[in-house]
């Protein structure tokens, strides 16, 4: 009784089995767990409230402390009388009552929810990587460092294929040490305007890329941690050479169609000068 009352205070699941896998004490935690009364379960075993295929992950487990003595911890799943099946991480221990009776103690910790949200955080992961890695924008992510420094940590594969750097090159990398000294400038400057904007900001730029001055329109995200501290940039790129370049032939022409129409102009100023000598002179 007294060891009962002792364990019971215990909120975690307890139970205690000899070496015929019997339970010989268990807990109100654990009984609960299991959805049956203490008296239904003490001198009972696995087989007799369990499906056969975790009654025999159990037994194999005592086993194995009972033969080696050590500790050991396991997850596994466990049915409850309702039916319903966890996950749950047990350790077992083994001890000696005061007549050198073998007994394995055991705790039970239910892990269902936290794995269910680690494979939450895995699924939710592996969806954005997809996006990440398929979108046909160019993406590219930076870590804000101490003392106004900024490390790139990856790019997409779009962003790779565009600009001729492969993403393992690039990481860990500051922008001094893949671009030259004024491109890497500008870049800096703009990643320290988010910092202090603390917004997503949009911005063109010229950068020179497979041996070529490239233009780009480039939108910065902040991201924050827990402290509210800016520490990661997410940039998106879109190439926008071929625009600049059509619109600086249009400059291009335009600025010699001004030429043209000023010579044509001043050409035309001076017959009709001489026109009026001819006149005045006659």
């Amino acid at each position: 009784m007294l060891l009962n009352h002792i364990i019971d205070a215990i909120p975690e699941p307890i139970f205690v089995k000899d070496e015929l896998h019997r339970w010989v004490a268990l807990n109100e935690a654990c009984c609960k767990l299991m959805g049956y009364q203490r008296d239904e379960l003490i001198g009972k075993s696995d087989y007799e409230f369990f499906p056969k295929e975790e009654a025999d992950v159990f037994w194999e487990k005592d086993n194995l402390v009972f033969n080696t003595g050590q500790p050991h911890e396991n997850e596994e799943n466990f049915t409850d009388a309702q039916g319903q099946t966890y996950l749950i991480c047990t350790k077992k221990s083994l001890v000696q009552d005061g007549r050198g009776q073998k007994l394995l103690v055991g705790t039970i910790r239910d892990v269902s929810a936290h794995r269910q949200a680690q494979e939450q955080l895995r699924e939710t992961e592996q969806f954005i990587r997809s996006i990440y890695e398929g979108v046909e924008k160019s993406i590219f992510v930076v870590d804000v460092c101490e003392q106004g420094k900024f490390r790139y940590v990856s790019l997409n594969p779009a962003h790779e294929r565009l600009t001729g750097i492969r993403s393992e090159e690039l990481g860990g990398k500051t922008p001094d040490q893949v671009l030259p000294p004024a491109a890497a400038q500008a870049v800096c400057d703009r990643y320290q305007a988010c910092v202090e904007a603390g917004e997503t900001i949009s911005y063109e730029e010229c950068l020179p890329f497979n041996g070529q001055q490239t233009w780009w329109l480039t939108s910065l995200t902040p991201l924050r941690d827990s402290q509210s501290r800016i520490y990661r940039l997410i940039g998106t790129s879109t190439d926008i050479t071929e625009r600049k370049r059509a619109e600086l032939a249009l400059q291009q022409q335009a600025e010699r169609e001004r030429i043209v129409g000023a010579i044509a102009l001043r050409i035309h100023q001076s017959l009709n000068l001489k026109e009026i000598l001819k006149i005045t002179v006659t």
